[in-house]
């Protein structure tokens, strides 16, 4: 399996899924996937934005937290200043910051949403310049 933005973002609607057997199914294939040092941010990403309980990731995707546990200190909530650190560093490809990115705004608007701020008049673009 090569993964891509599409299927990052397939394991994320089954990691967030309230059918408890997608979430146990995408633990599988996560923790079955052998992650390039330049695609920690898929795993950064996933952890983030799906299932932050590191229980769940220790107990069923095992090969997955252990690499969490190399790069972020699973002690602490896993900030998004700390997660585009380990990508830049890991030089992850721009698909993945993006990516990440783009989740962050989506939910800093929803956020701005709640608290009555008006985001139909938000224009946020998110694109990463290739090198």
């Amino acid at each position: 399996m090569n993964l891509n933005k599409q299927e990052a973002e397939t394991l994320l609607n089954m990691l967030t899924s309230e059918d408890k057997d997608n979430a146990y199914v995408a633990f599988q294939a996560i923790n079955a996937y052998k992650f390039k040092k330049d695609e920690i941010g898929y795993l950064a990403y996933l952890y983030k934005f799906g299932k932050p309980d590191k229980s769940q990731w220790e107990e069923h995707s095992p090969a997955a937290y252990k690499l969490l546990k190399k790069h972020f200190d699973m002690e602490q909530p896993l900030t998004y200043a700390k997660a585009l650190a380990i990508m830049i560093e890991n030089k992850n490809k721009n698909e993945i910051v993006s990516m990440f990115l783009e989740r962050h705004v989506k939910q800093l608007a929803s956020m701005l949403d709640t608290m009555g701020y008006p985001v139909d008049k938000l224009d946020i673009n998110i694109k990463l310049k290739d090198e």
